[in-house]
């Protein structure tokens, strides 16, 4: 150093590898992570994150302003990690049945995954203290899937196919069919995605069947 000044060589580095701001923020979320995993999101403290992840409550501070910051940066990690997997739609040109199993094969990679298996098991566990938590999960997955069946057996009705009547009640089943099939702690699916398109097919034929046999009996 010379005349007070640093030389390009000699200039300060203001945040030693393993504690500049990312990685710091790293740790923390994974901290979070951990500790909503075992303790939801109203059993965690700041202090248990700044133990947890080796650092002083004033560093946690320093990147989030409060508990409920680092749950929502925390859940929205997890909603991103799977959200761009999701089937937004169905091809209009497709037959019906592979249609919807080309859907389900999309669906159930997204839904099996470890990060939307953790954010579900938030949702269902800490749903009624974080509204919001709710919400996301309403208006980011379920609601978009929903919607690309809903979509894609309105254009199937307006083909003449049979069986789609009431297309929302229908995509509505379709889910809960879906998640039922991605419930639980195994990794693997209930049932394969060529299956539940059988049964789903089925089940909207006979639907059909029952819908026409109702409307002749009162005609």
């Amino acid at each position: 150093m010379q005349n007070g000044l640093h030389t390009p060589s000699q200039s300060l580095v203001l945040f030693p590898p393993q504690d500049n701001p990312v990685s710091v923020r790293r740790r923390i979320l994974e901290a979070t992570r951990l500790l909503i995993r075992k303790h939801g999101c109203a059993g965690f403290s700041i202090g248990g994150v700044a133990r947890k992840s080796g650092l002083s409550r004033r560093t946690v501070y320093n990147q989030f302003e409060d508990r409920d910051a680092l749950c929502r940066t925390s859940r929205h990690e997890l909603l991103e990690a799977f959200e761009q997997d999701l089937p937004r739609e169905i091809g209009r040109e497709i037959e019906l049945r592979a249609g919807l199993e080309q859907f389900f094969i999309n669906a159930l990679s997204a839904l099996a995954s470890t990060e939307h298996r953790e954010l579900r098991e938030s949702v269902l566990r800490d749903g009624h203290v974080a509204p919001w938590l709710e919400q996301l999960y309403q208006s980011r997955v379920v609601k978009p899937l929903i919607l690309a069946v809903e979509h894609f057996l309105l254009t199937r009705q307006i083909f003449g196919d049979d069986g789609q009547g009431r297309p929302h009640e229908r995509a509505v089943q379709c889910l809960e069919m879906l998640m039922a099939t991605v419930s639980g702690d195994d990794k693997d699916t209930v049932f394969s995605p060529h299956e539940l398109a059988g049964v789903f097919v089925a089940r909207l034929t006979e639907l059909h069947r029952l819908e026409q046999a109702d409307g002749h009996q009162q005609a």
